[in-house]
């Protein structure tokens, strides 16, 4: 385990099978259309997009040329874009056909909403993928990107600037031919919270 390594006890790191985000997007109503007419136009191509957590340690400084990709997907969708930080919006006011979210809103609702999720590769690339949306990451591909991929939800690794243009625009073309209904795949997991709860119960027992 990738805890071990922390000096924890193996003995006292408890797995389960799945991914955190289960947890709440297991328990989410997604009614797709009803979320669509509450946030965006239903006719509208939809892109949310966020920006790599740069000031991360493990991600510190990374800035992919991430603006001019969503500069020429706007010409295709309107970009729904999630800033982390006050000096992002300069550049994405500059984007055509973007909105700028300055409220807190509950992402997984918007990805659910939306017709492409495209950002680095963490939580909100995980919940995209685990709604059935068509997400791509382009920054990180890890355990639990892999995992996804091996259970065949919609999820992407593209580094590469040009070919994550091409996809989106591929995908743009007809979102509904590889959206997925992610239910099943889901119920395969275990859920962390039902794991979490069981086990505070047994050690309360002793």
């Amino acid at each position: 385990s990738d805890w071990s390594r922390f000096g924890i006890d193996p003995g006292d790191i408890i797995r389960y099978y799945g991914i955190e985000e289960v947890a709440w997007i297991r328990r989410m109503d997604v009614d797709r259309e009803k979320i669509r007419s509450r946030y965006l136009d239903r006719d509208e191509r939809i892109i949310v997009f966020r920006m790599i957590e740069y000031k991360a340690s493990y991600s510190l400084n990374v800035k992919p040329p991430i603006y001019k990709v969503l500069e020429k997907l706007s010409r295709y969708a309107k970009i729904i874009y999630i800033p982390r930080y006050e000096e992002e919006l300069k550049l994405a006011s500059k984007i055509p056909n973007t909105i700028i979210l300055r409220d807190v809103v509950f992402a997984p609702e918007l990805i659910a909403a939306s017709d492409i999720n495209l950002n680095s590769g963490g939580t909100m690339a995980r919940e995209g993928a685990l709604l059935g949306v068509p997400t791509i990451s382009y920054y990180f591909y890890n355990k639990i990107t892999r995992f996804l991929i091996k259970h065949r939800l919609p999820i992407w690794y593209i580094p590469d600037i040009d070919k994550i243009i091409r996809k989106t625009i591929k995908i743009l073309r007809d979102p509904d031919k590889y959206r997925i209904d992610s239910k099943e795949i889901l119920n395969k997991f275990d859920d962390p919270l039902e794991v979490i709860i069981d086990t505070t119960l047994d050690i309360l027992k002793q």
